[in-house]
């Protein structure tokens, strides 16, 4: 009776990276305790931005 041999196959793997990075800003999605909004909250180290700045970004806002 013949015998019917298999071959054995090593599996194939890649070197591929497969880990997911987090964003290095640290800004986060949170909820507002006061209005029930979602608002972003930054890391402590960011630096603030006034009101000054902000009408002077969306005043060149198309």
């Amino acid at each position: 009776m013949p015998t019917a041999s298999i071959a054995k196959t090593k599996s194939v793997r890649k070197g591929v990276s497969k880990r997911v990075r987090k964003p290095a800003s640290g800004y986060k999605l949170v909820r507002d305790p006061v209005t029930g909004l979602t608002i972003t909250q930054g890391p402590a180290r960011a630096p603030k931005v006034s009101s000054e700045q902000i009408k002077n970004l969306l005043a060149n806002f198309p």
